[in-house]
């Protein structure tokens, strides 16, 4: 039986995606114009256990990374989980309390924004930059090889269908344009590439493992609407000029990147050699 009452406790990290000397989105990317939907300025990262069900006084704990000029809107997203908790969510609605908001850290030092008895919101004292998140770049100039841990489910498409293997340009090429939109819409620019030459470049590298599986996952929305959260999971590992591309694919771990990004999709981590 789930819980009438349990707790929702959540990590919360500001994201500012856009990069430094970046003026305007360049002429590459005027496909924002042709976007029907303008991407999230948030992404919920799931727990990654495997239980379902949560007992009287166990929390349930997730990360909510917040991009750019969102974090203005910081109240609202507290006001939304608290009437969540309230009304309860679940396959039996069941009510909860929002109990905490704390802030992460790029090394993981935690600092309270909300508490659930005060009822206090505090901004965060750090939010993680692009060049904080790209630091390791300039020690992997020789890299050759790197592993992708997909977390979650990750839908990519290629040419407009759906690739059950994801070769690393497909990988390259969403993300580019993921983190682009997310920059130009909510950090004010969007990034200085070449994404034609980046994409390029990217089908250069090569799969030389591949241990990922598809998975089929939906839920039921609250107006009985279906909708398909499946993807491929597990672990690919490519070889080749790689260091061009950490710039994006270090920020993607936060991110995400493919479709329902936003709602826990596409979570990658990385194993650089």
């Amino acid at each position: 039986m789930t819980p009438d009452v349990t707790q929702v406790c959540y990590s919360g990290r500001h994201l500012d995606v856009s990069s430094p000397g970046s003026a305007g989105v360049p002429p590459a990317a005027e496909r924002l114009s042709k976007n029907q939907n303008i991407p999230r300025p948030f992404v919920v990262k799931p727990p990654l256990e495997t239980k379902t069900r949560y007992f009287p006084g166990e929390p349930l704990v997730f990360d909510f990374v917040v991009i750019g000029e969102a974090i203005d809107y910081l109240p609202y997203f507290i006001v939304a989980f608290r009437e969540l908790s309230e009304g309860g969510f679940g396959l039996n609605r069941a009510r909860c309390r929002l109990s905490a908001i704390e802030a992460l850290g790029l090394r993981h030092e935690v600092s309270a924004v909300y508490d659930g008895k005060e009822g206090i919101v505090r901004p965060p004292q750090e939010n993680l930059t692009w060049q904080a998140l790209t630091a390791r770049v300039a020690a992997c100039s020789d890299l050759r090889e790197i592993t992708v841990h997909f977390l979650t489910p990750t839908t990519l498409k290629a040419e407009g269908e759906v690739v059950a293997v994801p070769q690393f340009h497909h990988l390259v090429k969403r993300l580019r344009d993921r983190v682009n939109a997310l920059a130009y819409f909510y950090c004010g620019k969007g990034l200085d590439l070449d994404f034609k030459e980046l994409g390029e470049r990217a089908e250069k590298v090569r799969e030389v493992s591949v241990r990922s599986q598809w998975v089929e996952r939906s839920r039921r929305t609250r107006r009985e609407f279906t909708q398909d959260l499946s993807g491929f999971v597990g672990e690919v590992t490519y070889r080749g000029d790689l260091e061009p591309f950490l710039a994006l694919l270090l920020p993607g771990e936060y991110v995400h990147v493919g479709k329902n990004a936003a709602f826990g999709n596409g979570w990658y981590r990385l194993a650089i050699s």
